[in-house]
């Protein structure tokens, strides 16, 4: 019976949508339309470039087809939308050989009142997803690398959603740009652990410090040298002073460093850090830039009360379960965005999807 049950709910959900095409309409009605469901084209190629199994790939699609149930309660059937899901299989693993990621797309797409008669629109107009085993919408990509590990540029937590942490996304490595600020991003993990680690002021601080020793070195390694008329040996203060001239910008940045990390205390300096390091590299060099009260400067150093900044993060490998069968989920994120070019952005639709997503029922799947 409840097999029957979900095929007659398709069915439904296909003739509504046959129905409203062509339907007569006004620009006053068409928004007040019943929404309709569809299926899309799923994308299935790609994962076995990664070494993922071809034979496995349906069992990445059944359980994609078990949280689209969640997913259609929260979105509560939303007037005036043709909605259409579809599966991606094919992204790279967070780590080599790591669990497999993979998605499930809901697409929105207005229903338009065109010469009297309903359409869809081509596009969608919003998209709400749930993300298995996959990082790269929360995590913004930087040049950055501390102890051979690739630093990410962490999306702005905005608040939480029962109990989980909620992200402003998408955005990029630059801080305090984003694409758009219609996308929220919700983070479903085990335990409430966190697959990622932040990085602390105090290899922020570490990291600036090799970057200008390593300025220096190579400034002075292509510095032209006056030749010298003192005897081997002897003092030279004309040649003191032309490299002085050329560590200068560096040694000023170094000591700004020294004294930054001499004004916090150890805890201090094992909070995590709310900086890009790359950009601050040449911010020290050129003194663009003020380390003189970090403990003010709420842009840029984050407090252990800080919620809403970029802070940075790494990869924490000690999350993943390597026992586990790769199509194992671990994690989950699921995100809802309105794109900018929205015709009728309703943040209000947003908000109550994740307020009725069942949150229990998702993260019960995780492994």
């Amino acid at each position: 019976m409840r097999k029957a049950a979900v095929v007659c709910a398709s069915v439904a959900g296909l003739l509504a949508s046959a129905h409203a095409a062509g339907q007569a309409c006004s620009p006053e009605t068409v928004n007040t339309l019943e929404a309709s469901w569809g299926k899309g084209t799923d994308a299935l190629t790609g994962a076995t470039d990664y070494g993922f199994p071809q034979a496995q790939v349906p069992a990445l699609l059944a359980q994609l087809e078990k949280y689209l149930v969640p997913v259609k309660a929260a979105l509560a059937d939303p007037k005036g939308f043709e909605l259409k899901s579809h599966k991606l299989v094919s992204y790279e693993p967070m780590v080599p050989k790591g669990p497999q990621p993979h998605v499930l797309v809901v697409e929105l797409r207005d229903y338009k009142c065109t010469g009297g008669a309903v359409s869809t629109s081509t596009e969608a107009a919003g998209e709400a997803e749930v993300e298995v085993n996959r990082l790269a919408r929360l995590l913004g990509r930087t040049p950055v690398k501390l102890g051979g590990k690739e630093v990410f540029q962490l999306a702005w937590a905005v608040g939480e959603v029962h109990g989980h942490p909620l992200y402003e996304v998408p955005l990029s490595a630059t801080p305090g740009i984003s694409s758009h600020s219609t996308e929220l991003a919700l983070l479903l993990t085990r335990d409430g652990k966190l697959p990622f680690r932040y990085v602390t002021r105090a290899e922020v601080l570490d990291y600036l410090g090799q970057q200008l020793e390593k300025l220096r070195k190579d400034a002075l390694a292509k510095a032209p040298k006056p030749k010298s008329k003192k005897k081997k040996g002897e003092p030279d203060p004309e040649l003191e002073a032309a490299l002085a001239k050329v560590t200068a910008p560096f040694d000023v940045g170094l000591a700004r460093l020294a004294a930054v990390r001499g004004g916090l205390t150890a805890e201090e300096l094992a909070l995590p850090a709310s900086v890009l390091p790359g950009a601050l590299v040449a911010q020290a060099v050129t003194d663009t830039w003020s380390f003189t009260d970090p403990k003010a400067d709420r842009s840029h150093v984050c407090t252990s009360s800080c919620r809403h900044g970029e802070q940075v993060v790494t990869i924490d490998p000690g999350y993943l379960n390597k026992a586990l069968p790769r199509t194992a989920p671990q994690f989950l994120l699921v995100t809802f965005a309105w794109k900018p070019t929205a015709a009728r952005p309703d943040p209000a639709l947003r908000d109550a999807f994740f307020e009725r997503l069942d949150v229990a029922a998702l993260t019960a799947t995780l492994r």
